[in-house]
């Protein structure tokens, strides 16, 4: 028996989950996101985490593999051509080419990229995806919180190229244009021979949407602006990719009512054979609600359905901790005082002395070689007088060993005051961060290998367990947007949130328990 997969899709005011068992849908789940639990960049991490959990438990759905779809607003996607490089070179290469078209500095970023090689031409084709960091981890942490691991997160519209593939309607022989639509929201994914080039979103006038009374179903006018949209599109596309042509359009939709119609106008506008996705073909493709379903139950088909679809940012965020390193002019110097025996300098002088005087014993007459020999002399011992007792008498060799016992010392030394952590100021602002009704358990902290963590495990009491939810939120952002706290920490995640027994004496309470991770 298959293992189940969870595809999961943040709409614009849809949860999507489809738990799906090799290619049958065995769930959907469609939730709506209230006022206060969007899908947009600023994630509230604890009410995302406390609808999906809700769910999971309420359906009972038992998959734990999830795979995470992106809309348009919550990453982005640029597909451009650019000169042949030498694998050492791509990363920094194709970050150079890509801040022509991304408003965010790519420190921000977490990223992937698929290349396409054209020796021919010596040029390559790039599609690049990228979300903001702090996006990715809300998102990635909501899971975490709701018991789920994220296995893939990739663009949700280039996942729909997996429903093609069971309405036998991929061909990587040509390229084409996937328009999807979905109220007044449309999103148009080219592909150029079976690989993934281009994809944005497009708004639309409002449409009708099946079952919907109250909207006005106006296919001229969606017409009118898709095919201007489409025709921007397919232009863009053939600037960028070497004025490679598109062979046809293919249509998708699950609520606009005049599709036939929709579909021959835009044939007849843009001068391409247009087409409509037969989801009648396969009988999961049609039983999925609306086009976030389809979405979701796309994305639940990954290493199921075969796509040339390498960009996933779970596998890039695992590999892209960024460690600097700290300038020498900013290295802080031992407080030890070296300088008091200053080894360098104790054996550099008298070898330098020996030295001149060597040469001069050639040069000077017999008359004055007595005179250095006996200055030589009285110089070593005012400096054996100046010197520790351990270092006299010693020759040149036990000098130069004691050099390295020191330069030994020295550099341990440097290594444990580099690698020291103050833990006080965190610790500090703790008190002030705690409400009432939250009690501490136990913190723990620990500094391996240069890397800092802290796991704090507490417990909630307030009679409700709406207000104690609230109560560990507005704590975990305290905690995250105090900077004296996050020294040393580059991410803290609100690891998990569950319900759990209290007693005193004879009495039992119902608490919430949390745990806050920082690494």
């Amino acid at each position: 028996m298959p293992a189940k997969n969870l595809g999961i899709y943040f709409g614009k005011d849809t949860l999507s989950l489809a738990e799906v068992e090799g290619k049958r849908i065995t769930a959907q789940v469609s939730l709506p996101l209230e006022q206060g639990v969007t899908a947009d960049a600023a994630v509230d991490e604890v009410k995302l985490a406390a609808v999906l959990g809700g769910a999971l438990r309420e359906r009972r759905i038992g998959a734990r593999k999830a795979f995470l779809g992106l809309s348009h607003r919550n990453q982005f996607i640029r597909g451009f051509q650019m000169l042949l490089l030498k694998q050492a070179e791509m990363n920094s290469g194709v970050l150079f080419e890509v801040r022509k078209y991304i408003p965010f500095k790519t420190e921000d970023l977490v990223f992937d990229y698929q290349r396409r090689v054209n020796k021919k031409t010596a040029k390559m084709d790039i599609l690049f995806v990228a979300a903001t960091r702090s996006s990715l981890d809300g998102y990635l942490s909501v899971l975490g919180q709701a018991g789920l691991k994220a296995s893939a997160v990739e663009p949700a519209s280039f996942a729909l190229l997996r429903v093609l593939s069971l309405t036998q309607q991929l061909d990587h022989g040509l390229s084409f244009a996937l328009v999807s639509l979905k109220g007044a929201d449309a999103e148009l994914t080219i592909v150029d021979k079976g690989f993934p080039c281009f994809s944005r979103d497009i708004t639309l006038p409002q449409v009708k949407e099946a079952g919907d009374t109250n909207s006005i179903d106006e296919p001229q006018s969606v017409r009118g602006r898709l095919s201007s949209e489409i025709r921007v599109s397919l232009d863009y596309f053939r600037r960028q990719f070497s004025g490679n042509p598109v062979d046809r359009v293919l249509f998708l939709s699950k609520d606009f009512s005049r599709q036939e119609e929709l579909v021959l106008g835009l044939s007849e506008d843009l001068g391409l054979p247009v087409e409509r996705v037969a989801l009648e073909k396969d009988s999961q493709t049609q039983s999925a609600k609306d086009l976030d379903m389809l979405k979701a139950y796309a994305l639940a088909l990954k290493g199921t359905v075969k796509l040339n679809l390498t960009v996933d940012l779970a596998k890039k965020k695992l590999l892209q901790p960024v460690i600097e390193d700290v300038p020498k002019d900013a290295r802080r110097q031992l407080a030890l005082n070296i300088s008091a025996i200053n080894i360098g300098q104790v054996i550099k002088w008298p070898l330098v002395v020996a030295l001149g005087l060597a040469i001069a014993a050639f040069a000077l007459p017999q008359s004055r070689l007595y005179q250095a020999g006996a200055r030589l002399s009285q110089m070593r011992q005012e400096l054996e007088g100046s010197l520790l007792a351990k270092f006299k008498g010693l020759d040149f060799e036990s000098w130069k060993s004691s050099r390295t016992d020191y330069q030994g010392k020295i550099e341990t030394i440097e290594k444990l005051v580099k690698s020291r952590f103050a833990f006080t100021p965190s610790l500090n602002v703790l008190p002030g961060a705690l409400m009432e009704g939250l009690w501490l358990e136990n913190i723990s902290m620990a500094v391996r290998e240069g890397r800092t963590s802290i796991l704090i495990k507490g417990t909630a009491y307030l009679g409700e367990r709406g207000a104690e939810v609230d109560s560990v939120n507005t704590l975990y952002k305290a905690l995250k947007g105090n900077k004296d706290f996050m020294r040393g920490l580059r991410n803290l995640e609100l690891k998990s949130l569950n319900e759990g027994q209290a007693y005193s004496g004879e009495s039992q309470y119902t608490v919430t328990q949390f745990e806050i991770l920082g690494s």
